[in-house]
């Protein structure tokens, strides 16, 4: 396999097979689906969790149990469709005593429900997938993604940035709390080339560094022997250890969020 240069994805071959397929690269624990996986018998599954699953038989159910407490949302959604499959998901949400908290599915084919859950205590919790109606088989296929709500992101101004070897240089670093994200975020770049130096930087949870803050980077040593190269931004919370990479947009032809910014020294 070979990771691509925005680091979001993976391109991975065989070299008994023609083609390759492009894998989501995520922060997340992946598991696969139990095969024996029912509402009698949902499948234990921690937070944050990405799950790979097949509805391969008609009226199909599979239960997924977490546990959760009291006013800690989580934000679920399950892909089909949008991987290319053609059904169309059903997600919902039960308590342990069997009773449905939510339930939704999107009428437009074109788009996965997804949908963001207030647990009212502490206790397990079921979410549940299946087709609206009821069909399976083999192309029912689907993945499902668990994570809390409360979450932040991290964004750039710009894709490329150019390191004077004779002064520092400032990257501004925006920072989107949501969900009442409230951590100290630990900042940093990641694949500097040896030569230069920057320090890792608290945003702390409240007060001007919560919304942005500003790296440094300087050069040292051999200045003439600096490459040029891809870096990136992230971010890790102090204590759930959640990490985010940094984002920018591009224009056409590669227009779309990416983590990998080109320094220039």
């Amino acid at each position: 396999d070979q990771s691509t240069v925005d680091q979001r994805s993976v391109t991975a071959a065989h070299p008994q097979a023609q083609g390759f397929v492009q894998l989501a690269r995520v922060e997340s624990t992946v598991l696969v689906a139990a095969s024996d996986n029912s509402l009698e018998k949902p499948q234990p599954i921690p937070v944050p969790v990405v799950l790979s699953g097949q509805l391969s038989q008609p009226g199909s159910i599979h239960s997924f149990e977490l546990d959760a407490k009291k006013g800690a949302k989580l934000h679920i959604s399950v892909e089909g469709s949008s991987l290319g499959f053609p059904w169309d998901p059903h997600l919902s949400v039960w308590d342990n005593a069997g009773k449905q908290l939510m339930e939704i599915d999107d009428p437009r084919r074109e788009r996965d429900p997804q949908l963001t859950f207030n647990p009212p205590a502490d206790g397990k919790y079921r979410v549940v997938v299946r087709d609206l109606n009821r069909h399976g088989g083999l192309d029912f296929i689907y993945r499902l993604n668990i994570e809390p709500a409360s979450d932040f992101s991290l964004a750039l101004s710009a894709d490329s940035f150019v390191l004077p070897t004779d002064k520092p240089l400032e990257i501004p670093v925006t920072i989107e709390r949501r969900e009442g994200f409230a951590e100290p975020i630990r900042v940093r770049v990641a694949g500097l080339p040896e030569g230069v130096s920057c320090e890792a930087i608290t945003s702390e949870a409240k007060g001007d560094s919560s919304k942005s803050v500003k790296l440094i980077l300087k050069t040292e040593g051999d200045r003439a022997m600096l490459p040029d190269g891809p870096i990136r931004i992230e971010g890790v919370a102090a204590e759930n250890q959640q990490r985010r990479v940094a984002t920018f947009d591009l224009a056409k032809p590669l227009a779309g969020e990416h983590t990998a910014a080109w320094l220039t020294i």
